[in-house]
């Protein structure tokens, strides 16, 4: 609990700012007098001057006060700022340049139409106005521009997190305040410059002029910008749009416009540049002149349109494809040419002013024809950091910056990036897709060789609840505290947040998201990784009653619940009858006993079914492994003997393996289903050295219990599993228990269905998978096929 501290007219506080402060430094300050009285039930005003002596006093933003003690904002960049505190008072102090938009411009989208008009008086041509939207980035409700710096505000939230205040998300749902609270009044003197100075995270329908004050004061406490002395006011990618809009140039130059099937299209969905015609170039050249000499812009983007998978077919063009580059590179001497040329002309009268171009889709490599770029370039690069998960996409894009830093003189590059996995038509929606190492790896790599990045965030446009994040926060998160210190230690990082965000949950809440980032890849394509989402999710739930806990979990749950149509889908397509029927042998005057050994009589002359591991050696050749079960029963017990062929080495895992532990599929393990296809499904899965998960797509559950017994004895080249499974014969009432398999013994005319499969880890960590069904003569992947099986 806080506790109780006297209130601030006892205390004698105050906080200070200018008179004419900018409109960070007034956020600055109601964020400061929130975080006192949330934390410590201060009441603190917030005056233009002293006129009385404090006990203690806030000041925020370069001040007179300040200067004394020669704290000056003029050598802080990027937002950088600096907080000195000597008991008496503390100074948060940074860059608050504001944004001075120049005409002419709009506050609204009614205003649009007269701005067109005047930018074509201006500008002499009718090309479209690239600041045409910059109202976009302005908050009528808070009086500011996104493009404004906010050193003094980032002071002060670097202040409020050594106090122990955490944001992951927007709105009261991703706040945390500390159980516990310190002395506020430190001895402090810190400067802190992030180690990226472009910070864009683009949240897609939440953009600045229509964002409510939670969203935009969520992106300050990450610590993010615009980057816009960098990438510009103006939108960073396929700026040669904005010139092809041109009527006048539709008319007087159509030849300026893609030529398709011997006729130059100059309207429709997708118009294409001729980026071959000399014309188009001056014509970019006096389109960047106008733009720098009215806007007085730092960059501006000539990149080609959107996807460019193909281009003008007059011969032109054609001449400048090179096909044996494939893909990635057929277009982009074509491009780079085009995009090197006007910056050379435009270094000559414009030398402080930059072209940005991004290396995309056809033209991501860079140009073989050109030696070095024009020195006025700003090369970006698109990539997908999460497909890094692919050691060979790492290495491609890590290889890719070396060879285009290359080009670019060892000048720094940005990259643009997409975090877009919670849009309903993304591959990976619904999934929890969740990957921080790869993050900070990465960008603890890039510093030093990279300026930082544009992310494009996917959001909702209408949300009661940030469901969008409910697990990509997390990514965002991570992210944004990199770009200030990449060497950070995202584990001791992660470690706070599970323990900030989910109280009690936290351990499991941190098997969950490693496990998602673990596994996310490959989710979408097996049902038993799903049931693991839900099973981790549930469990965490059902182990803390924190309220603020459990709904950041009951978020996730709720974005994850498309996964159950996924997985309905995918056992019914994957699911196929063999004719093929296992028998149980009836052996009711037996005895058994589950030790592992399988050395009763009772399983002497039982007919082995037989199924093969098939695993590479080398290209050419495959090495088979047999493996084999029969099956006994007695009475209302159904009984398993397998004796199964060692791949390689067990392999290790972060999380320890025990009964109940999704972690199970990480390691080697059995899979066995029984009854798919009559009634509720049951799985049980376990591991050699006998752990169990197991849970029914009844009995909610993750509540159904298997009551497996169960004993297995190693040996060198493989292992012996005996098992018990229990049959649970209600007739017709509500067994309570949950225990075992709630139904009919199996027999001809009431088969079960039945999938017993194996996954083992080579000694090179490689999955193998077989199956009881898999083709003996063939090393393909199985099927999930399903046999009968019935007592005899």
């Amino acid at each position: 609990m806080i506790p109780k501290i006297d209130r601030a007219e006892e205390q004698n506080i105050v906080i200070v700012i200018d008179g004419n402060a900018s409109g960070t430094i007034r956020i600055a300050a109601e964020e400061l007098q929130y975080y006192l009285k949330a934390l410590y039930r201060w009441e603190v005003p917030v005056v233009h001057q002293t006129t009385k002596e404090y006990d203690f006093i806030y000041y925020i933003g370069e001040s007179e006060s300040t200067r004394k003690l020669e704290i000056y904002a003029d050598n802080l960049k990027d937002d950088s700022y600096r907080v000195y505190g000597n008991g008496q008072f503390i100074m948060l102090v940074g860059n608050d340049t504001e944004y001075e938009p120049k005409e002419p411009y709009a506050l609204s989208n009614s205003e649009v139409e007269d701005v067109d008009r005047k930018w074509n008086e201006f500008a002499k041509h009718d090309w479209q106005n690239p600041l045409r939207s910059t109202y976009r980035h302005y908050s009528k409700g808070l009086d500011v521009w996104e493009f404004d710096h906010c050193g003094s505000l980032q002071a002060v939230y670097g202040y409020l997190r050594r106090l122990g205040v955490r944001w992951y998300m927007p709105g009261a749902i991703g706040e945390v305040l500390p159980e516990e609270v310190i002395n506020p009044k430190l001895d402090i003197d810190t400067s802190v410059t992030p180690a990226y100075p472009l910070r864009n995270q683009y949240h897609l329908y939440k953009s600045f002029f229509m964002a409510s004050k939670d969203e935009i004061l969520y992106r300050y406490r990450l610590g993010l910008n615009s980057g816009s002395e960098i990438i510009g006011h103006g939108s960073p990618g396929h700026g040669i749009n904005y010139i092809l809009a041109s009527s006048d140039l539709k008319t007087m130059h159509p030849e300026y416009y893609g030529e398709i099937e011997g006729k130059r299209i100059i309207s429709g969905p997708k118009i294409l540049p001729c980026l071959s015609q000399n014309g188009l170039i001056d014509e970019a050249v006096e389109y960047a002149k106008t733009v720098f000499d009215i806007f007085d812009e730092p960059v501006l983007s000539i990149m080609p349109p959107d996807g460019f998978t193909s281009i003008c077919q007059c011969q032109l063009c054609q001449n400048q494809v090179d096909e044996g580059r494939g893909g990635d590179g057929k277009y982009s001497d074509y491009v780079w040419n085009f995009v090197n040329e006007v910056a050379k002309r435009l270094e000559q009268t414009h030398p402080r002013k930059k072209v940005l171009c991004f290396a995309y889709s056809t033209y991501l490599l860079p140009p073989r024809e050109i030696e070095h770029l024009s020195s006025n370039v700003q090369v970006g690069i698109c990539r997908t950091r999460s497909s890094f998960h692919d050691s060979s996409q790492d290495s491609l894009y890590k290889e890719l910056t070396l060879q285009w830093q290359e080009k670019c003189g060892s000048r720094k590059i940005v990259y643009w990036d997409y975090y877009l996995f919670s849009r309903p038509t993304n591959n990976w929606y619904a999934v929890p897709v969740i990957f921080p190492q790869l993050i900070s790896d990465d960008l603890r790599n890039a510093e030093g060789s990279s300026l930082g990045e544009f992310v494009e965030v996917f959001r909702n446009l209408d949300e009661g609840d940030p469901i969008s994040l409910a697990t990509n926060h997390l990514n965002v998160f991570v992210t944004s505290q990199l770009y200030w210190d990449s060497k950070m230690n995202v584990e001791k990082v992660l470690k706070e947040y599970y323990s900030d965000f989910y109280g009690q949950a936290a351990s499991k809440m941190e098997t969950f998201f490693e496990f998602s980032e673990d596994n996310w890849p490959f989710i979408v394509n097996d049902p038993i990784l799903i049931d693991s989402i839900f099973y981790l999710l549930g469990s965490a739930l059902s182990v803390t009653k924190n309220d603020k806990a459990q709904e950041r979990i009951n978020l996730i749950l709720k974005y994850v619940s498309p996964l159950l149509k996924i997985k309905e889908k995918l056992v019914r397509d994957q699911r196929q009858i063999t004719e093929r029927t296992f028998r149980a042998i009836n052996r009711s005057r037996s005895v058994i006993i589950v030790d592992g050994f399988l050395e009763e009589n009772i399983w002497d002359g039982l007919y082995p079914y037989e199924f093969y591991f098939i695993s590479k050696v080398d290209a050419s050749k495959y090495r088979r492994q047999k493996s084999n079960v029969r099956f006994v029963a007695r009475g209302n017990t159904l009984y398993m003997g397998f004796q199964i062929s060692k791949i390689g080495k067990e392999s290790q895992k972060r999380n320890e393996i025990v009964n109940d532990s999704a972690y199970i599929i990480e390691r080697n393990h059995l899979r066995i289903n029984v009854n798919p296809l009559d009634g509720l499904e049951y799985t049980i899965i376990i591991s050699p050295d006998g752990a169990v998960w197991d849970y029914s797509s009844g009995h909610e559950g993750s509540q159904w219990q298997s009551n497996v017994t169960l004993q297995s004895q190693e040996g060198e080249d493989s292992y012996r599993l005996e098992l018990s499974i229990p049959i649970v014969n209600d007739k017709g009432g509500e067994d309570e228990s949950f225990q075992g398999i709630v139904s009919e013994v199996p027999t001809a005319a009431y088969p079960w269905y039945i999938n017993i499969f194996q996954t083992q880890f080579s000694d090179d960590g490689d999955k193998i998978e077989s199956a009881i069904f898999l083709d003996r003569e063939s090393p393909i992947p199985f099927k999930q096929q399903y046999a009968k099986i019935i007592y005899r």
